[in-house]
Parts: structure tokens; sequence; C-alpha cells
């Protein structure tokens, strides 16, 4: 998540002391850094605003930033927080208010959702892939994938991106407005795995937060179609995984795919080397002569002596 001063948690309740509501703590889908996040931001709750500021939160704790920000998801997918975008007069984006609830609450959306009057991307339906085959090819390929998003032409944000031995055109959407990026996220998924529910929508977007760019969760989605495992957990491994390899970009993404690829050659190639070197090692311990080589370098009575060895080793 990205960490800013507009950033702030709310909290929607009032205890004169720091108590932490059973509907948390009975919540089994929470880990123990859930609610400990939680706990530390209840802790404030009588300070006034309300307000407990990102950056404060993080200071309380020797915890990284990611750490905090995985305790949010959880929070966020079981309904105990709710996030909300601030933004300026003139619609630029400034932070989020982080709402604390004691009760989980029917999340429909975040406030970025309303934006059915927005233009929105239109996709092709899938065509299923033939035997064999997957639907995308390489990882992160959408070359069979033609679509506009509003009005805004597909050729006026591609890019080149080198990926293994061909050349991609993947679909850079980071140059969209905030609405059209989620609009375009929660599409893209729809068309290519299926419903997503709200509160997965929502965590889904708190990787933009961790400043992951937005068609990076587009190919996670490619990955997964591409894997035949079409669900919301694995587009989430595949996310997360990228978060820890630090992959955050799509240059990042594609260094760290062809970095993976020639760690892959290089060990092909290297048990494939060590398997001539075991051959090799048992053509030289052959207990029989070898009567292609040249006997001249011996004397006779050695020569002599080797034949008559490999002789008796013969018909033993």
């Amino acid at each position: 998540m990205n960490f800013n001063n507009e950033t702030y948690f709310h909290i929607n309740f009032d205890d004169p002391f720091t108590r932490v509501p059973n509907t948390i703590l009975d919540n089994e889908n929470l880990s123990y850094s859930a609610v400990g996040v939680v706990t530390q931001m209840l802790r404030f709750q009588r300070s006034g605003s309300h307000k407990v500021y990102a950056k404060s939160l993080i200071s309380y704790r020797k915890d990284s930033k990611t750490k905090v920000s995985n305790a949010l998801k959880e929070l966020m997918q079981e309904g105990f927080v709710i996030r909300t975008q601030i933004r300026d007069e003139k619609g630029q984006m400034k932070g989020y208010r982080y709402d604390i609830f004691d009760t989980p609450q029917n999340v429909s959306s975040e406030s970025v959702e309303t934006t059915e009057s927005q233009p929105c991307a239109v996709f092709p339906t899938p065509v299923k892939p033939e035997a064999g085959k997957t639907e995308v090819g390489e990882t992160g390929s959408r070359q069979n994938r033609g679509r506009e998003i509003g009005n805004i032409k597909e050729n006026s944000i591609k890019k080149k991106i080198g990926l293994k031995e061909n050349d991609v055109i993947t679909t850079v959407i980071d140059g969209l407005s905030e609405k059209n990026k989620t609009v375009y996220i929660k599409k893209y998924y729809e068309s290519y795995i299926g419903v997503i529910t709200p509160n997965n929508f929502l965590q889904l977007l708190t990787y933009l937060d961790d400043g992951m760019e937005a068609d990076i969760i587009i190919r996670a989605v490619d990955e997964a179609v591409g894997s035949g495992v079409k669900n919301y957990k694995y587009v989430k491994t595949i996310l997360n995984n990228w978060i820890e390899a630090g992959v955050k970009t799509v240059l990042e993404l594609t260094e760290y795919q062809n970095e993976f690829e020639r760690k892959k050659k290089s060990k092909q190639e290297k048990k494939q080397s060590n398997s001539k070197t075991v051959n090799t090692h048992n053509v030289n311990k052959n207990k029989f002569a070898n009567f292609n080589q040249t006997f001249t370098q011996y004397e006779e009575k050695e020569l002599d002596e080797i034949i008559k060895k490999s002789q008796k080793e013969k018909f033993k």
C-alpha cells in the first residue's frame, strides 16, 4: 500500500477502553497479525477526530509496511474495514480513508465503483483453446484480445515488450484514470475467470496501493487462464509471489520471467553435462583392455603383462 499523508483510518464506534470486539476475535479467517493491527488502531478511537494516520500506525511497531498491508487486506475481505478514495476538488487522488467497524459490513463496492456512466471495456467472448494448448500462449500474451476502453483507442496505450524470444504487444492501462483502471480490471477478470465478489475485488485493488501497475494484475489473470486454474485464490497467489520477488511493473515482470527462463535453461544444461560426465567415467572404468588404444608407449615386457592380465580377467 502507498501510505501517504492523506491516508488515515476512521473508527466508527466509541469506547473508553482499548477493547477489541468479539466479532473480530471470533473471526477465524483473520490472522493474529490482522487482529494486532486492528487492536492498535482501536487504541486511538478516543482521539477526538478518530483519525489514525497510516505513517503513524506503521511507526508503532517493527513490522514492515507489507505486513501491515496484508493485515488490512484481511480486514477488508472480512468486512471490518471499508476503503474510500480521497480526492481533491480537481478529482486528483489524494489517499484513502479506511473505516473500521465492530461488525462485518455488507460491502457492495468501493466508491470508485460508482462509475456505471463511465465507458466500460468491451471484451470478446473467450474462445475455448484447442486440446493441449492454452488460450494465452506465453504468459502475459494478449495478442488476440482486441479491445477498446471507452473512447480510448488501444493503439494509444500499447507498448512493445520483449518476452522470451517474441515481441508481445501488451496493453498498458496505467495511463488511464483511476476509475477506468478499476473498471477495466473488473471487466477483464469477469470476462476470463468469472464473477468476482465485492470483497475480493477490493482486495485485488489493494495491490495498486502497494505500487503495482494495473497491467500486472491483468497479467496475473492471463497467467491463471493459461494455467487452467481460473479462480481468485490462484490469481492472488501469483500476485503475492510477484510482490515478494519485487515485481511491480511490466518491465520488472519481463525481466523476472526472462531470468527464470535463463536459470531453467542453465539448470538443464548442467544436468546434461553431469550426465555426460557420468557416462565417460563409466567407460574409463571398463575392466577389459581397450584394443583401440596405442600400445607403442609400453616396453615389450610391460605390454606382455598387460595382455596376460586382460586375458586372465576375461576368462575367469
